[in-house]
């Protein structure tokens, strides 16, 4: 009986090692697995995923598709933020993983929405991959990776939609923190930047008006 126990411990310490440190079970990297990837873009061509991506700071991983309201009212203002970074020559990319129910969706999707971004083909196992890899249950969402292929937030969309063009600047702070759709509840950054600026010109007006007063006087 001892023995039988012993053996059973000795299997099950080998088997939770090999989970640890056993080949193949390193951390999921999913910039190394986009760069041995052939992406594609909405216009047909595709591109080797190692030199798409190479030397970008920011690499988003947008999970979305065309049946999903809330993805078709948040995805041209991603389009607008990816292609104003694109202009400035800023080292950011989204990589869009599609939930789409075929491919023909999902090139109708990219098409439509003027998406200049990659895509992971519809075909590859990569997609469903990734999709169980960041857990993703909702979408839209929009993963953020650095470079190098970690988190810096697991759903920025929060960040686009308050903060549109500004969001890269806060990408950068060394105390960011992703805004969250209570932010979005409350009006988020820009409701308040919008209430400082008023602030402001109503704090303006009032100092100029007593300036005109005592003027006057």
């Amino acid at each position: 009986m001892k023995r039988a126990f012993l053996l059973f411990f000795c299997v099950v310490c080998f088997v939770w090692a090999q989970e640890e440190v056993g080949p193949g079970n390193g951390e999921f990297n999913a910039v190394s697995e986009l760069a041995k990837e052939t992406l594609v873009q909405a216009n047909g061509k595709s591109v080797k995923g190692a030199s798409a991506l190479a030397n970008k700071k920011y690499i988003a991983l947008y999970f979305s598709a065309h049946w999903c309201g809330p993805c078709r009212a948040f995805t041209p203002e991603l389009v607008k933020f990816r292609d104003n970074c694109a202009k400035k020559n800023l080292p950011f990319e989204v990589v869009f993983v599609s939930s789409d129910k075929s491919k023909d969706e999902m090139n109708k999707y990219m098409t439509g929405e003027k998406m200049k971004w990659l895509a992971i083909p519809y075909a590859s196992p990569l997609r469903e991959k990734i999709k169980s890899q960041f857990k993703v249950n909702g979408i839209p969402t929009l993963v953020l990776l650095d470079g190098k292929g970690n988190v810096v937030s697991d759903n920025a969309r929060w960040d686009v939609a308050l903060l549109g063009n500004d969001a890269y600047k806060r990408w950068q702070s060394p105390n960011y923190k992703p805004l969250t759709y209570e932010d979005a509840k409350k009006g988020g950054a820009k409701k308040d930047a919008k209430k400082s600026n008023t602030n402001g010109k109503t704090q303006n007006k009032k100092t100029n008006k007593k300036k005109s007063s005592k003027k006057a006087k």
